[in-house]
């Protein structure tokens, strides 16, 4: 009897655990959208359209202190300043194109570190912290601005 139980047991485990997993998965990323600021933007810049433009893959930056760890497809045009995650990530993550005249990018360093802070003028209170080297493969869009 015992036995039996435990196979039992080990059936609903087997079974429920990929929808466990993928409800705690869907969970996670609709908290981190809404607590890195990606939400707001989106209700304002969202792009719905394939993006024209020169794209690096595989980025990291820091949102409101939510940590994007090589997950960002950052990209460039005269028409702004795009972001998405990667497919795995991009639930609840609209792709952004943002206009280059909506950025305040600043030079920080810390310790070792030598990045921008890119804060954004319609969203107030949601800032971006970016390496220096990843920035800079756009200077040519953000001095043209």
């Amino acid at each position: 009897m015992e036995e039996t139980t435990n196979q039992g047991l080990g059936v609903v485990i087997a079974l429920g655990f990929p929808f466990a997993f993928a409800g705690m998965w869907c969970l996670v990323l609709r908290l981190l959208s809404w607590m890195s600021g990606w939400t707001r933007l989106a209700s304002q810049f969202q792009h719905t359209r394939p993006f024209e433009g020169n794209t690096y893959g595989f980025q990291s930056a820091r949102m409101n202190g939510v940590n994007f760890n090589g997950v960002l497809v950052m990209g460039a045009s005269k028409k702004g300043f795009y972001l998405v995650p990667i497919l795995p990530f991009r639930l609840f993550h609209k792709p952004l194109l943002i206009p280059w005249n909506e950025l305040q990018v600043e030079p920080f360093s810390f310790l070792f570190f030598k990045g921008y802070r890119i804060a954004f003028q319609s969203c107030p209170g949601i800032t971006m912290k970016v390496k220096r080297s990843t920035l800079d493969k756009m200077a040519s869009y953000l001095t043209a601005q």
